[in-house]
């Protein structure tokens, strides 16, 4: 088919950054997904929305208006990736058939055995840069040929056939394969090999197995001999961990490469070698750019090396060579920057600056129904613990919290979801929702309660009554103030201050805070006319940064190592270098309370799990731990 279509992002909750989420779709475009479909996009963060299975997709994300730099991304990768045809020559028969025979919902154990073989097949070929596709039984019954030494599946052809730890094969199947290795196709089986035909005792399939390379346990070094006849479209040199991924593809005579580096540590210098003589052109699908590449043609292979950062990419597009005049390049030699000459740390306080209300986020809560107050607890608790009193329980929450700052000349707005369900009261007196704005949707409404709030300890009060739909949440209040965070919802309002160090915003007053920082700095630079300058920025924890310099916007960083050169904006003397860093929702919506940090799997019970639960705030950083400027010249 032209396009395969895959579900993304689900359970990785509100943080992800840009360069998570490309990290997440290189891995599954390399694979053969050539369309992503978010996972998920609500039409309203309200209530229990905010915490399912998400990444969100939503406006009110702080990355939102930037998000076109990815999907156009993937956009080009998804139209260049379905042009043409995948060249694949190993097929792995899928071991379902023996997942339905081994099954039993009394004990899986035989199956995750299975499915354990099978994973482990895949990682080591994938580690070896050997690309498959995997054939399953029913298709090829109905789709399946032999031609020559090659199977055919429509309009796919496979040099080798790999049957996995497996148990049983269809019969169709067995005969298929059977014909394939009578025809000098090469069939390699791994132990456990599979002794049933549908499941049944049968033969055939001892017959079969005694025409295929037999291999005992799965292993890089025997899995490559086994397939050292079978032709390699492509060689990489230079990933002896196994971390660089291939999508090969043909398109009519030209050849389309996309090759990932799924290492979030590591860099790799690689050189790739490819059958055919072509010209070499780069690609760029974040810019739409393209650029010839510099290669080398020897004994009918086309050649050229490459560098990839951690999580970086890059497409190739092969044409071929069109006269003798192009036939001869040989490979770049030299680092196009040059050699570094100077490097500076951009050290001490920065001048800082929030681009949007900072947050307070109030999560803990007396409660009562009746009687006396509870003491402090989580709002999921006195959700629980109200809602037992049945339909039509009338119920009042409290929150708590103490601050440093008379609000006088400065604003300060509650949050309250759908507050028109409640009466409200601050600090004992009575609130009508009069809405000024919305926060995250129109569900969010933020109501003025500047002249409210003072100094010392604050009460808001929220009454209700239990309805069909009992969602009580976290409250907010937003405004000019930094937090000093404290646990069990003991934290409190502070000053804020202009200047600081950045490598933790949450430290400096702004834990909860989900909006764009402005971070700045003047910087003296007396760079040699010859040499080219670039901006790093070291410990990024930010879904992205759009970069400044003497007012002028550079660009925008979001993938490793995160640099960007700044050479034609600096000017000798004084530098005013400016970055604003683009948050996420995470630490407003959490989960903020799972011990030891975000687990990999997020959803809904993950923000109130007791086993796990802590009173302390599990933040994420929000910051940059160095800036440094480097210098290079030939």
């Amino acid at each position: 088919r032209e396009r395969v279509l895959c579900e993304t992002y689900g359970c990785t909750g509100n943080y992800p950054s840009f360069a998570d989420r490309k990290w997440i779709g290189d891995w599954l475009y390399a694979m053969g997904v050539n369309l992503l479909n978010h996972h998920l996009v609500p039409y309203s963060m309200r209530g229990r929305r905010k915490r399912d299975y998400g990444l969100n997709f939503h406006w009110s994300q702080p990355w939102w208006k930037y998000n076109a730099i990815l999907e156009e991304y993937f956009a080009r990768l998804s139209y260049m990736l379905s042009r043409g045809r995948r060249i694949v020559k190993v097929l792995i028969i899928h071991p379902i058939g023996t997942a339905w025979a081994l099954y039993s919902p009394l004990n899986v154990s035989k199956v995750i055995e299975i499915n354990d073989h099978f994973s482990s097949l895949l990682r080591t070929l994938l580690s070896i840069h050997i690309d498959f596709d995997l054939g399953d039984e029913m298709l090829i019954r109905k789709y399946g040929g032999v031609d020559g030494e090659r199977l055919l599946i429509g309009k796919m052809a496979y040099d080798a056939v790999i049957i996995p730890p497996s148990v049983t094969l269809s019969s169709e199947t067995v005969k298929i394969l059977r014909r394939f290795a009578d025809s000098g196709g090469t069939l390699i089986a791994i132990s456990p090999t599979p002794y049933l035909v549908d499941g049944e005792l049968n033969e055939e399939i001892g017959d079969l197995l005694s025409r295929a390379r037999l291999l005992e346990r799965i292993e890089r070094e025997s899995l490559a001999a086994a397939l050292k006849d079978v032709p390699k479209p492509i060689i990489i040199e230079g990933d002896e961990d196994g971390d660089v991924l291939y999508h090969l593809r043909e398109d009519e005579d030209e050849r389309i490469l996309f090759i990932v580096n799924t290492s979030r540590e590591r860099s790799h210098d690689l050189r790739v070698l490819v059958n055919g003589e072509f010209n070499v052109e780069i690609w760029d699908p974040i810019s739409g750019e393209q650029f010839s590449e510099e290669f080398e043609i020897k004994n009918g292979e086309t050649s050229w090396s490459v560098r990839l950062e951690s999580i970086g990419s890059r497409m190739f597009v092969l044409k071929p060579c069109p006269s003798e005049t192009f036939r001869i390049k040989h490979s770049q030699t030299s680092n196009e920057r040059g050699n570094k000459i100077c490097e500076v740390t951009l050290s001490g306080p920065w001048r800082i600056k929030r681009l949007s209300p900072n947050i307070l986020v109030l999560d803990y809560c007396r409660y009562r129904v009746k009687g006396a107050w509870s003491e402090p607890v989580p709002v999921w608790k006195a959700h629980d613990a109200i809602v037992r009193n049945g339909l039509g329980a009338e119920y009042c929450l409290r929150f708590e919290f103490e601050s440093e700052v008379e609000f006088k000349d400065r604003k300060a707005y509650l949050v309250i979801e759908k507050p028109e369900r409640f009466k409200i009261r601050v600090n004992g007196i009575n609130v009508e929702p009069k809405i000024e704005g919305f926060w995250l949707d129109w569900n969010f409404p933020k109501i003025d309660v500047s002249n409210l709030l003072g100094k010392g300890l604050n009460a808001i009060e929220i009454e209700g009554i239990v309805d069909l739909e009992p969602e009580l949440e976290n409250i907010y209040l937003l405004g000019e103030f930094a937090v000093k965070i404290g646990a069990k919802g003991c934290s409190r309002l502070v000053e804020e201050t202009k200047e600081a160090e950045i490598g933790d915003l949450c430290e400096v007053g702004y834990p909860f805070y989900a909006g764009e920082f402005e971070l700045e700095k003047d910087v003296e630079a007396n760079v040699p006319g010859n040499a080219r300058v670039f901006l790093r920025f070291e410990g990024f924890s930010a879904a992205l940064a759009i970069v400044y310099v003497n007012e002028r916007e550079v660009g925008k960083v979001f993938l490793p190592p995160y640099e960007i050169e700044v050479t034609d904006s600096l000017k000798q003397g004084v530098n005013r270098i400016k970055a604003v860093l683009v948050g996420t929702l995470r630490n407003a919506l959490g989960p903020l309370h799972y011990r030891g940090g975000d687990p990999s799997f997020i959803g809904p019970e993950t923000f109130r799990e007791a086993a796990n639960w802590t009173d302390d705030y599990v933040l994420r950083q929000f910051g940059v731990k160095n800036v440094k400027m480097l210098a290079f010249a030939q």
